[in-house]
């Protein structure tokens, strides 16, 4: 029998409609689109707010006998006023081309509504900005026109109200059920929910093919209170946190609450009674955002229907996803117990097969029924949309195995230096291997490892933090002292390890093993560590080459200066003319600086989370002369990650100035003992193979292979 193929996620293009208040009125801006062009128009809310809150009042009841005919005029009246109001002229023009180019490649078009008040972020001092505010509690789900109907319930254009952020979202990799934990808050103090638990077991029932399956596992917060989240977030690992409960907007604060459950204690034999109190937008994103796992947020409200401008939820989710919660979903009506269900069961099996959160989203609209499908309003800071990705595949085993997959790779690295293409890169980590057993770096000594550093640099404390952390602190005490303490752990003469040994018997290699009357390829290494431990390594082989280095202080800065064998420093003030390349012999680039044993006044380090700020420039990789910049941003050439792991600054920063968040063309590898499911997902998004392996037996593979 034919095994039927699954379905893969619709991918999207983005549209960015950023809405401004521009004086009485607003200014919506297409600032990205898949055209790529500008355009903009000014308009007015098409509405009096009389005829809001009554538009408000025919869509938020869906629990009143209603024809779907009824429903679908009043919904199709609001949406298309506010559809010709904000998307027309210029703005309707972009937004149909993009819809075209879209179909044409195959995607869909997200659409991301974007609202601002010229650049404040702040929503809760002027009045212009509560302006704002109404105009994000709009019902911008039901936007309509007859050509395109109802975009929203289409999968192809989901509408979501994007919140651009600076920090990065990175996915989830989930490899086991999506753990979900529903809190259910009915205070006595406040209108009693038409949820109880019988509402529970039907919303388990309706689960149980999903958690039978191990695609979902669904669990009740028994007590609605903070501190019983607080303890369950602390003890166990959710992905998703669905509340069911009341909700409201302060005004004055200008964030959202969720009335959770307060229990007081009971006197003189009265029973205990449970109330609610009120928790704000910012504590709730201190509890949530406290757990790494939990990446969405659904808040549904059960009271009375909405009639008024102001938004129950919409403040609340606006917090969390400043806060860091990459996707939040608030009802903004009222909804039924059959819709909630038909969402949550439709919304969590796509969510399961890792579908990007608005395509989930669409596809629950489209089970929820006639009446409520605008109901649920999607919040999200995420770019794609991608909050929980599958796990990456295994890492390739190691060591290898004569004819295996690894012995592929070994090859293909084997034959890449033969042909001058391979660049090593090395990292920190590099330094603890081809140690013996226990020794520390100052025995022997060993060139010493980015956390022994931090650790030499802080007075071995127990509580040692991350080098760039450690060294930001001591020059924020004194910047000679920094300099000073580098240069005595850097100033010596340190033992060649096996992997720097290996890197200073190529050149011999290669030109043994090359062909007559042809000249030998030489390797580019690039290295990002301090220390001179592989200078040293050429120069016991007595193997030339030319070092490049960046400078990072004094006048300057920001360059790179290129020191050849017979010792003369050059300062590289025009790298696209600069003739320097591996045709004569390998050439060492020290990316973040390096010690100049030879003269302390030339020391150079970009090692404090300052420097790291610095080194973000775009100008960095310009700096590079430009034959050694085209060798490594070159379809042509491949690499080799030795000594890195991503807590450290340097490879993040490194890795996005040359190559983006794309990562290298030709296929690279990564070298890690026993990898995080982490790294191997940072390096797979970047064309990087991850072979599990420590460096001595990579070092041991490569040699053996050579000879």
């Amino acid at each position: 029998m034919q095994q039927e193929e699954a379905m893969t996620p619709m991918s999207y293009l983005n549209f960015d409609l950023l809405i401004e208040r521009e004086g009485n009125a607003y200014e919506a801006n297409v600032i990205d689109s898949p055209m790529g062009e500008e355009a903009n128009n000014k308009f007015k809310i098409p509405f009096s707010k009389e005829e809001l809150e009554g538009f408000l009042q025919r869509l938020g009841r869906p629990a009143e006998p209603k024809s779907a005919e009824e429903f679908n005029d009043a919904a199709k009246d609001f949406g298309n006023r506010l559809f010709k109001s904000v998307f027309r002229d210029q703005v309707h023009e972009s937004f149909m081309r993009s819809r075209d180019r879209a179909r044409a490649e195959g995607c869909g078009l997200r659409i991301r509504l974007r609202f601002n008040d010229k650049g404040k972020d702040e929503l809760r001092l002027s009045a212009s900005q509560k302006e704002m505010q109404k105009l994000l509690a709009l019902p911008w789900e039901y936007l309509y026109s007859p050509s395109l109907r109802f975009p929203a319930l289409a999968p192809e254009t989901p509408v979501v109200r994007y919140m651009h952020m600076n920090e990065p979202h990175v996915s989830l990799a989930v490899a086991g059920p999506l753990r979900i934990l529903v809190m259910i808050s009915s205070p006595e103090d406040y209108l009693p929910l038409d949820v109880d638990k019988d509402e529970w077991r039907s919303l388990a029932d309706a689960f149980s093919g999903l958690r039978q399956n191990g695609a979902v596992e669904l669990t009740l917060l028994e007590d609605a209170t903070e501190l019983a989240l607080q303890r369950e977030l602390r003890t166990n690992t959710y992905h998703i946190f669905h509340f069911i409960g009341h909700g409201g907007y302060d005004d004055e604060s200008g964030d959202g609450f969720l009335i959770m459950e307060y229990s007081e204690d009971a006197e003189d034999g009265k029973p205990k009674t449970v109330v609610g109190r009120r928790v704000n937008g910012e504590r709730l994103a201190d509890l949530l955002c406290s757990r790494r796992s939990l990446r969405l947020a659904v808040l549904n409200a059960c009271d009375a229907a909405r009639v008024s401008l102001t938004d129950p939820f919409g403040g609340t989710a606006q917090s969390l996803v400043r806060a860091g919660i990459p996707a939040v979903i608030a009802m903004q009506f009222e909804i039924t117990d059959s819709a909630a269900i038909h969402f949550a069961k439709e919304f969590y099996t796509s969510l399961s097969e890792h579908c990007p959160v608005d395509t989930a989203l669409a596809d629950a609209r489209l089970a929820m029924g006639e009446a409520e499908w605008g109901t649920p309003a999607l919040y999200m800071r995420s770019k794609d949309g991608s909050i929980f990705v599958p796990p990456p595949p295994p890492a390739l085993p190691a060591p290898a195995a004569p004819g295996g997959d690894t012995e592929i790779h070994y090859r293909m690295m084997v034959g890449d230096i033969k042909l001058g293409k391979l660049v090593p890169f090395l990292g920190a980590r590099a330094n603890l291997s081809g140690r013996r057993l226990g020794a520390t770096w100052q025995q022997a000594p060993y060139p010493p490892s980015d956390g022994e550093l931090a650790a030499y640099l802080s007075g071995d404390r127990s509580d040692v933090r991350e080098l760039a952390q450690v060294s930001q602190y001591v020059a924020l005490e004194s910047v000679e002292f920094l300099s000073s303490e580098l240069h005595t752990a850097l100033d010596r003469e340190f033992k060649t390890l096996p992997l720097l040994a290996f890197l200073a018997n190529l050149p011999s290699y290669l030109r043994e093993t090359c062909k007559r009357g042809e000249s030998p390829h030489y390797q580019l290494i690039v290295t990002t560590n301090f220390d001179d431990a592989l200078e040293q390594a050429f120069d016991r082989k007595r193997e030339a080459f030319d070092l490049v280095r960046y400078i990072a202080e004094g006048d300057y800065r920001g360059k790179f200066c290129h020191k050849s064998p017979d010792g003369e420093v050059v300062v590289i003030s025009d790298p696209s003319t600069y003739e320097l390349d591996c045709d004569k012999r390998t050439v060492i680039l020290k990316l973040c600086g390096a010690v100049d044993r030879a003269d302390r006044e030339h020391d150079s380090y970009v090692i404090t989370e300052d420097n790291y700020i610095d080194h973000l420039s775009p100008d960095f990789v310009l700096q590079i002369p430009i034959k050694l910049r085209e060798r490594l941003r070159s379809g042509g050439s491949s690499f080799a990650f030795l000594g890195y792991r991503l807590r450290g600054w340097n490879l993040r920063v490194i890795f996005r100035r040359i190559w983006g968040d794309i990562g290298p063309t030709s296929t690279s590898w990564v070298i890690r003992p026993e990898p995080h499911s982490d790294d191997i997902q940072f390096w797979n998004k970047r064309n990087v193979k991850t072979l599990n392996a420590s460096l001595d037996e990579f070092v041991e593979e490569m040699d053996k292979r050579l000879k």
